[in-house]
């Protein structure tokens, strides 16, 4: 094998890697179920266990000495079973090879590996997060569902009354954005980045084609000066006016949509900004309405009368000892 090549992209060491495991795995198996079987239920399992581990864990391997080392081992190991499980074996040989397997599997340090591969075994398959960005049903349906019910808000510490938190409507190199919250997400950061380079592209094409234009009129004068008394198809700068006029639609076009886009978000920062308002003012008499309640309760406790006059029905508090 080339020593440039790593040894697990390197395609005949790829074969003789799944090779071995896959006749690993099938004498495994034939020594529990086939008509000489010898292992019981768990101890395939454990067996099955370690042969998976031990490829796992030499996946990476690049030294040819211990590439050598574990592949040897491992014909050793297939051996050993074929040894045991094959009627063609003598007895001694075949009750020799079933010795060494089970006492392989019997040994401390094998015993604790098991202990260990067993439980991550049981355990379920750890789930990583999905690193690309969210996928709505359809553009912007997140942003169609503000301002979000009271209902829908999760407090900042557990056990509290959530409160809303108002976007921010912010400028984001010409592009109209709202701010939910810090840090930017990493998916918001790289489309606004998108946007901006694309209109960077944009503007340096229309200086392009200025310069295009200046020197296609110089080609035009000169192409009035040879061919006198001809007509004229096409001129230059014909050709890059109309590129001109083209990257300077798409300009405009984006920037209308960001108007319109801008005047949708100020109407979600208002309807938020209300919302807050509303539940800010109820917590506030939630609040004075507790106050008043323990209030009562004090001057109650204390022996005094709680009275009510008047039509605004303002409280007048009168002692019993008088």
């Amino acid at each position: 094998m080339p020593r440039f090549l790593v040894p697990r992209k390197h395609g005949p060491h790829r074969i003789a890697a799944i090779a071995l495991y896959r006749a690993l795995l099938r004498q495994t198996y034939a020594a529990c179920d086939g008509p000489l079987a010898f292992l019981s239920h768990e101890q395939q399992i454990d067996l099955v266990l370690l042969i998976r581990h031990r490829f796992r864990h030499n996946i990476h391997l690049q030294s040819r000495r211990l590439l050598a080392q574990v592949f040897n081992h491992g014909w050793d190991a297939l051996d050993a079973l074929d040894g045991a499980v094959s009627s063609s074996t003598s007895p001694e040989l075949r009750a020799h090879n079933k010795s060494r397997i089970i006492a392989h599997l019997s040994q401390s340090n094998t015993a604790s590996l098991l202990s260990r591969l067993r439980t991550d075994f049981s355990s379920p398959p750890r789930r990583h997060p999905d690193p690309r960005a969210p996928i709505f049903p359809a553009p912007d349906a997140a942003l169609k569902r503000r301002p979000l019910p009271f209902e829908n808000l999760r407090p900042r510490v557990p056990g509290t009354i959530p409160r809303r938190h108002v976007p921010v409507l912010i400028n984001a190199n010409k592009f109209p954005m709202l701010r939910f919250g810090k840090p930017q997400p990493q998916a918001l950061g790289g489309y606004i980045d998108s946007l901006t380079a694309q209109r960077g592209r944009r503007w340096t094409r229309v200086e392009e084609y200025e310069q295009h234009m200046k020197l296609g009129s110089r080609e035009d004068e000169w192409d009035g000066l040879v061919g006198q008394g001809k007509e004229k198809d096409a001129s230059w700068v014909t050709a890059g006016k109309m590129s001109l006029a083209e990257v300077m639609g798409a300009i405009s076009k984006r920037d209308e949509a960001s108007v319109r886009r801008a005047k949708w978000y100020l109407q979600i920062v208002d309807a938020e900004k209300m919302k807050a308002d509303e539940e800010r003012k109820e917590r506030v008499m939630q609040r004075n309405k507790k106050a008043w309640e323990r209030k009562r309760e004090r001057y109650k406790a204390e022996g005094k009368v709680w009275l009510e006059q008047g039509t605004r029905k303002v409280p007048r508090l009168e002692s019993t000892k008088s």
